[in-house]
């Protein structure tokens, strides 16, 4: 016991570090909450992270301390100290309830809405950024939704020639043109994918055709950026295709290539093509864009049972709300924390979002 007080008493930093759509960061980010609230010397540190950028965090760690470090699955990580190993969730719970007495017995549909908030401010609340999805099927496998987050800040008119592409406009002859139903039909193995040849040889920018290189402040100096691809390598001719790299750096694509945004989520797939290429020599079976557009978030009535996970009893159970209207749900569903209080915010837990809408960024969070 004395060595658990002299650990008390000493300056803790605890670092969280995951991946921003992940529920258990939220829920390591309540954890850490209550041991500051017990103790308000302790020193917390989150760093969210969207997939790729937590890829190379991830790798980044592993290298430089080794050890348990090497041994952690994907979720989210937390240390002390700089360098001393806690674990994952289950282990930061453990260690706050051995050092802290803190336990957590809230039901996890909050932390799980509590995300969706996070992500929304994230989202949509950036006026400098916007957020474009494609679903992505390649041959038999399931459809992987992929997110691009775009650059309004540096490349505003290369930006908006891609939104609407995502989301279809309206051409002459009441013809819809957009990126929906068309195939990535290039890959290049430790460089980049391209794909968005909506019609050879047509128009197909809202520009009415080719347009200029809007800017080249950006380097290819990370995987996963995105960037606009041309036709005969010409400048100035910019206009629906596009390109995501899989390698960096790649220098020989500086100052030619204009970048307007990166990949956020669902780069997998990519590295996915690029290992059937390596194989194969080429692409086996067709990889088609199935839907596409901007990305957000729309409210949905509950009408489902809704499943939770308990990590006192470590159980799953469900729940059933019974009505349907928000203002039913708001009265009718009060979940408890610890000491039976309301959780703060607990007006989350009825907020519902467009099914589509909410896997995009919640889905395999393995990723």
């Amino acid at each position: 016991y004395m060595g658990i007080l002299e650990m008390i008493k000493e300056k803790v930093k605890i670092t969280i570090a995951g991946k921003i759509y992940d529920p258990f960061l939220e829920q390591c980010k309540e954890i850490l909450k209550r041991i500051q609230q017990k103790d308000p010397g302790v020193i917390g540190e989150i760093k969210p992270f969207f997939q790729i950028e937590w890829r190379e965090y991830f790798r980044t760690i592993k290298s430089k301390f080794g050890g348990q470090f090497v041994t952690h699955a994907d979720g989210p990580l937390i240390y002390i100290n700089e360098s001393e190993y806690i674990g994952g969730p289950y282990a930061f719970l453990r260690w706050a309830g051995i050092h802290y007495s803190i336990k957590d017995s809230t039901n996890f549909i909050y932390y799980k809405n509590r995300c969706c908030k996070t992500l929304m401010q994230v989202t949509i609340n950036n006026p400098s950024r916007a957020f474009c999805f494609m679903n992505i099927k390649y041959g038999a496998q399931q459809t992987v939704p992929v997110i691009y987050e775009l650059y309004l800040d540096v490349a505003p008119l290369t930006c908006k020639n891609f939104i609407a592409l995502c989301e279809g406009y309206e051409k002459k002859k009441g013809k819809l043109i957009g990126y929906t139903g068309t195939e990535i039909n290039r890959v290049v193995p430790q460089a980049f994918v391209q794909g968005g040849n909506i019609v050879r040889g047509k128009n197909n920018s809202i520009y009415g055709g080719k347009f200029p290189d809007e800017t080249f402040v950006l380097s290819h100096d990370r995987v996963g950026l995105l960037g606009m691809a041309k036709q005969c390598d010409s400048p100035h001719s910019n206009e629906c295709q596009f390109y995501i790299t899989l390698a960096a750096p790649l220098k020989f694509m500086d100052k030619r290539y204009v970048i307007f945004g990166r990949v956020v989520q669902g780069f997998r797939i990519f590295k996915i093509l690029e290992k059937q290429v390596i194989s194969e020599k080429k692409l086996p079976e067709k990889c088609r864009i199935t839907d596409s557009g901007l990305y957000e978030h729309k409210k949905k009535r509950v009408k489902k049972p809704i499943t939770s996970y308990d990590y006192t009893s470590k159980k799953i159970k469900k729940e059933r709300f019974d009505t349907e209207t928000e203002e039913e749900i708001e009265n009718s569903s009060k979940t408890l924390g610890p000491e039976n209080k309301p959780i703060p915010d607990a007006s989350l837990l009825q907020k519902n979002y467009k099914r589509r809408d909410y896997q995009l960024l919640l889905v395999h969070t393995h990723d």
